[in-house]
């Protein structure tokens, strides 16, 4: 199998997780196991028929992931264990500088979001909004903006 093929596959599964995560953590402030369970395997397989076995693209392209899980515990899960699960498998999927592309538009997403909420006294100072919705769009300009996967 081709690496443009194996990169193509890698991002259609990250965009298909992204979407339906998305979707979850937006009505019910809460991310999935299954999604998740479905792709990891699938990247570590995608990272081996690749011959990436050395597991250096997915073990670095999961620090997003295990810095966000640490600050869950560091701040009593004002943000979610889930966002941190989320961003270990996409790091898988996409490694580290695609997974961090998309983390810090991520956040540059949520961030207007929160300031137009509460422009619009929508929301207050400790309103807690999902944070994997804003992942997708963000993966989307991550990927325009680098010319494909990296």
């Amino acid at each position: 199998m081709s690496n443009l093929l194996v990169d193509k596959i890698r991002i259609t599964l990250c965009l298909f997780l992204l979407l339906t995560e998305g979707i979850l953590d937006k009505k019910k402030k809460k991310v999935h196991l299954l999604p998740l369970l479905i792709c990891l395997p699938t990247g570590i397989i995608l990272s081996f028929i690749e011959g990436k076995e050395d597991g250096l693209f997915a073990l670095f392209g999961i620090l997003p992931g295990l810095l966000f899980l640490a600050m869950s515990v560091l701040t009593k899960e004002k943000v979610g264990y889930g966002d941190g699960l989320v961003l270990i498998v996409t790091g898988v999927l996409l490694g580290l500088r695609l997974n961090l592309m998309m983390v810090f538009m991520g956040l540059f997403l949520a961030a207007l979001s929160s300031i137009w909420l509460l422009i619009r006294k929508k929301a207050g100072r400790n309103t807690k909004i999902a944070f994997v919705p804003f992942l997708l769009p963000s993966l989307v300009l991550s990927l325009v903006m680098s010319g494909g996967f990296a």
